[in-house]
């Protein structure tokens, strides 16, 4: 069978598979395409190390194969160190991460926390911030997740999705953040304060887009990371 289409030709499924989008297994697809051409895709049924279960790779212009629609996480930093006591009243409580730059863009898809309480309401959502830990207290809004009303119970994990989340680049650093309207709410991860983790923030669901409250610093006890991992997809 030829390796390309010729005006005879007719559209069978072997045809199409092997000419426009092979289907099958990963090793199957790299033994096979020794010389793959621009253009030409890849769904695989089983990864390997050059093509991932369930994905559509295109082979591009840079001699690469690339797979658009990565799901990854950003995963919690440590281990569950308690409650943050009545501290959590109307502080935005900050994780920081960056995103990866294996795509070029990013959009947040769900945040998942902790909870230390069932009582009181819950808002999240993350900004983008200069640095980590950030050195300015500007901070842009970015992504929002809806608010979550307590109720699971201490060390319950709480699984967020983000309904609105902006187009973000590979690189970006950002921070996602917590924001409680009673005291005793998430579980954090830092046994020591740090600083710039977390700002006193009325409680609200109508948060700024640009937000220029100043970071709390080492002295306060509200410089503790809260336990959560943050999702996101990926976009070539």
């Amino acid at each position: 069978m030829a390796d390309e289409w010729a005006t005879a030709d007719t559209f069978d499924r072997d045809k199409l598979n092997r000419k426009t989008r092979f289907v099958g297994k990963g090793s199957q697809a790299t033994a096979f395409i020794t010389s793959p051409q621009i253009g030409q895709q890849v769904y695989s049924t089983e990864s390997d190390a050059t093509f991932t279960i369930d994905k559509l790779s295109t082979y591009n212009s840079s001699s690469a194969w690339v797979c658009p629609d990565i799901d990854a996480t950003d995963g919690d930093t440590g281990a569950d160190n308690g409650g943050l006591g009545g501290n959590t009243v109307n502080v935005r409580y900050y994780k920081f991460f960056t995103l990866p730059t294996t795509e070029k863009f990013y959009v947040i898809t769900q945040i998942d926390w902790f909870e230390d309480s069932a009582s009181g309401n819950v808002f999240g959502g993350v900004d983008v911030v200069n640095a980590n830990p950030p050195t300015i207290n500007s901070s842009l809004l970015v992504a929002l997740m809806p608010q979550y009303a307590g109720a699971g119970g201490a060390g319950a994990e709480i699984n967020s999705p983000v309904y609105q989340s902006r187009i973000l680049r590979g690189g970006t650093i950002c921070g996602a953040w917590l924001n409680s309207s009673t005291g005793s709410t998430f579980r954090r991860t830092t046994t020591n304060s740090n600083a710039n983790q977390s700002k006193d923030e009325t409680y609200t669901t109508t948060p700024k887009l640009a937000n220029t409250t100043a970071w709390n610093s080492t002295a306060s006890s509200k410089d503790y990371e809260v336990r959560m991992t943050v999702h996101y997809r990926g976009y070539n």
